[in-house]
């Protein structure tokens, strides 16, 4: 089995529809400071290069190959595990994460990580929330909670980052599990959602609503690559035994 990248490698730190671009350049200056360089913009301002070079004095580079997206499910797709900060509180069912505990949680992965913030003002919707696998939050004063958003990064960085000091790559474990990308679960989530009205689990209007709910189940579980095949076989078994076709 080919060998992990090193921790710091797999972090990708993910800004989704940030309205100003001076807080670009604040949170690439961040990551510069830890020694990451993964910056993924989702849906930016329009003067995002411009006015973020400004405020990254050093770190320019980091703005210069930052990848540049439409959507955050892009974004998130070739990612093996996601986390979205999030101050307020969600029904979603999702694992809602301090981030002590998010920062050791993610050192168990295997795969790319994303970190996602969302925008200044409205921070993510429920829907871009829902994408990402759990929910980390930065303790903060109940009468003034929000944070700057590159405040926000530096805190999430640090945390995630104060157990590898001077980048000293994390040891070798055998026998380590590979992880599907996001992209590979929603292609079995679509699998799925297909199959259940097939079989008539689900009516047409809740098809979405019943296979979001199944995939929050096996989200939880955190199948890795093996298991999710395992999971697809039985997809195909259930349709060839409907059907007749696999």
């Amino acid at each position: 089995m080919a060998k992990s990248p090193p921790y710091r490698g797999r972090l990708c730190v993910i800004l989704a529809n940030t309205r100003h671009a001076g807080n670009i350049g604040a949170a690439a200056r961040v990551m510069k400071n830890f020694g990451l360089a993964r910056l993924t913009l989702v849906n930016p301002t329009a003067r995002a290069h411009l006015e973020a070079v400004k405020m990254a004095p050093g770190s320019e580079e980091v703005i210069e190959r930052a990848q540049v997206l439409s959507t955050l499910e892009e974004a998130l797709e070739p990612l093996s595990f996601s986390y979205a900060a999030t101050r307020r509180p969600r029904r979603l069912k999702k694992p809602s994460l301090g981030l002590m505990e998010a920062a050791r949680d993610a050192h168990l992965k295997e795969g790319d990580i994303g970190l996602v913030f969302g925008s200044e003002k409205f921070g993510l919707s429920n829907e871009d929330a829902g994408m990402c696998d759990a929910f980390i939050t930065i303790p903060s004063d109940p009468g003034y909670p929000s944070l700057n958003l590159a405040q926000s990064v530096a805190v999430t960085l640090y945390e995630f980052l104060r157990d590898e000091p001077h980048g000293a790559p994390r040891p070798e474990k055998k026998g380590e599990r590979l992880y599907p990308t996001l992209g590979e679960k929603e292609g079995f989530h679509k699998r799925l959602a297909a199959m259940l009205e097939m079989t008539g689990f689900a009516n047409p209007g809740a098809v979405d609503g019943s296979s979001r709910k199944i995939m929050d189940i096996i989200r939880r579980g955190e199948p890795d690559s093996q298991e999710l095949k395992t999971l697809e076989g039985m997809l195909r078994k259930i349709r060839l035994a409907v059907t007749g076709r696999g």
